[in-house]
């Protein structure tokens, strides 16, 4: 049985994208056959149920309007299905249940054999980043009378040269068993150079730059793979475009130039918690106050911030700049 999961982040935007999944994945040898998604977004009411039901999915969901919401979508019925933390770990937790962020469900295994008898069930968690922590050395959940066996794959254990194997692979290359990593980012680099598909080059240059900033410096990264190739990622557009419909959205009331601005503030606040982590209140605010012309060019300066220190001396040196220039 294959099972895969997906963070949709709100299921309306990317309702697109999943039907045209769904309907490719129908047609793969090996196709997956339960989809487990989070950040819905939507309460039980506007999930896209009859969308997703006529291409022969069963649909389990727990929705919640604007944040979290999760769903189970199915090729097969799934018994037993709960929501919320408190069915597995107890009414301890049962306060933390009003956030929709579980659902879970049973399928039998009897029954996976007959409706699958040539497929084996096998479920499998990744690390990708080396740690010391006991966790990534078990293998077994439980949660009252239920017990879960799963296989673990710790990426670096694993040699590198395994994942030059597939295009897809290749962002995992540098976490790898590797004796040095700086040559074995330049190894994929040349391989993502090699792949014909132009978008497909973009993205997993994409990935390489994010995975690789586990185990080495920016400027290392920087320095190896080609940075305007990672700009046109779809990757980095439709975090842009998101961000964009977002603000249009709530700016409406107030004209198209304000849902502008707001939508490059939330695209711009977004990537700079990727770069530098949460951004403090304060500084949060100075960025909500930035015309467009200084979002626009914030957002292309921040792929070269590693700390917030290099946030306040570009707000203080272009705020200062406006403010001489008026």
């Amino acid at each position: 049985m294959n099972v895969a999961t997906w963070n949709v982040n709100s299921i309306r935007t990317r309702l697109d994208h999943l039907i045209r999944w769904l309907e490719n994945n129908r047609l793969e040898n090996n196709p997956v056959d339960v989809l487990c998604l989070q950040e819905t977004k939507v309460t039980d009411a506007e999930f896209p149920t009859a969308a997703i039901e006529a291409l022969g999915y069963q649909v389990y969901i727990s929705g919640q309007k604007s944040y979290n919401g999760v769903a189970l979508l199915s090729r097969a019925p799934i018994e037993t299905v709960t929501v919320g933390f408190a069915p597995l770990l107890g009414d301890t937790v049962a306060d933390l249940d009003e956030q929709k962020r579980v659902i879970s469900g049973v399928v039998s295994c009897l029954r996976i054999y007959r409706r699958f008898p040539y497929k084996r069930l096998r479920q499998v968690v990744i690390y990708l980043a080396e740690t010391s922590s006991e966790l990534v050395y078990q293998q077994e959940f439980i949660a009252g009378g239920m017990r879960h066996h799963y296989e673990v794959i710790r990426l670096w254990e694993q040699p590198s040269q395994v994942f030059f194997e597939y295009p897809g692979l290749l962002p995992f290359a540098v976490l790898g068993q590797t004796q040095n990593r700086i040559e074995t980012l330049q190894q994929v680099a040349l391989a993502v150079d090699g792949i014909a598909d132009r978008q497909m080059q973009r993205d997993v240059a994409a990935s390489t730059a994010v995975l690789a900033g586990l185990v080495l410096e920016k400027s290392v990264i920087q320095r190896i793979l080609r940075r305007e190739i990672m700009r046109e990622s779809v990757i980095y557009q439709e975090w842009r475009a998101e961000a964009l419909a977002e603000g249009r959205a709530e700016g409406r009331a107030e004209g198209r130039a304000e849902g502008r601005r707001e939508g490059e503030a939330a695209l711009v606040l977004r990537l700079l918690a990727r770069r530098v982590g949460p951004v403090p209140e304060e500084l949060r605010n100075r960025v909500l106050s930035l015309s467009v012309e200084q979002l626009e060019a914030l957002g292309e300066a921040l792929l070269e911030f590693s700390a917030l220190a290099e946030l306040e001396a570009w707000l203080e040196a272009n705020q200062l700049s406006e403010s001489s220039d008026s």
